[in-house]
């Protein structure tokens, strides 16, 4: 059997997955009591404008308004969770393109 006789496309070794793809208005919807990604955009004030922009975030404050809407503990137990999620689909998606479906 050759090596990589169902993989049609090569798997790049780094991927950014930016973080509207992870944290999805479905996601959100149904692990959270934000609305939809803006709103939880709006209510976190996270900002993505810069490295220093995000990192002057305070980030007890972020954490306590996710605690809060969510079941997750910190906006990185939040994006773990996400990116399972998105793991998954993926994982599906090729999976259902392999078999033809």
């Amino acid at each position: 059997m050759a090596d990589n006789q169902y993989n049609n496309e090569e798997i790049p070794e780094e991927k950014i997955i930016p973080i509207e793809d992870l944290l999805t208005d479905e996601f959100l919807k149904e692990k959270t009591s934000f609305a939809d990604y803006d709103s939880f955009i709006e209510e976190t004030a996270l900002t993505f404008e810069s490295q220093e922009a995000f990192d002057a975030i305070d980030q007890n404050k972020l954490n306590q308004i996710i605690t809060a809407k969510s079941p997750f503990g910190s906006l990185q137990q939040m994006l773990d969770a996400a990116w399972e999620v998105y793991i998954s689909w993926e994982m599906n998606e090729r999976l259902d393109n392999m078999l033809g479906h």
